[in-house]
């Protein structure tokens, strides 16, 4: 196994600009699953109807991306480690202690994050069913997990989250 060159984090930006990097890439996995679904869905439609189609590699793509997803939050995971044993805290982890947090609930936070620090006019996940696809693509997962947004909620009522409805989301 290969060790990073710096075993831990210099810094909160340092470790948030790979939250960041885990969440642009979970954005271009999430755009690419739908439309790899989507291109697989009419392939089969159209061989089922006796047309020949050239089979489509973006579920192909699509898996390595979520295998370069799932090696990069292994080493945000070791890192952070790392960064604890010495000693280093991060703002984030003391509003998830302070606020009980599950990692579902922080990584929902971490793509708010990475939305305000695109800016207003940047393509963003913020609807609650975007920001469940992107973070949980199996749909029952996705499902399972809608609660988290929920009125109700922890993020809710904690105010970490506001509900906004689609009228007030473009003001």
């Amino acid at each position: 196994m290969r060790r990073e060159t710096h075993p831990h984090y210099g810094d909160q930006f340092e470790y948030l600009a790979d939250c960041f990097e885990v969440t642009r890439l979970r954005c271009d996995a999430y755009g690419l699953r739908t439309e790899a679904l989507e291109t697989e869905r009419m392939a089969r439609y159209s061989e089922r109807h006796g047309f020949d189609t050239e089979r489509n590699h973006l579920l192909e793509i699509y898996y390595d991306l979520e295998r370069s997803i799932s090696q990069k939050e292994q080493t945000i995971l070791r890192r952070k480690q790392d960064s604890r044993s010495s000693g280093t805290t991060f703002a984030i982890d003391q509003v998830a202690e302070a606020h009980h947090l599950s990692e579902a609930e922080v990584r929902i936070v971490e793509v708010l994050l990475y939305n305000e620090a695109l800016g207003r006019h940047q393509t963003r996940y913020s609807t609650g069913n975007d920001l469940l696809n992107l973070l949980f693509p199996n749909p029952v997962d996705a499902l399972r997990h809608s609660a988290l947004l929920g009125p109700s909620s922890n993020l809710v009522a904690q105010g970490l989250v506001r509900m906004v409805q689609e009228d007030d989301a473009s003001n």
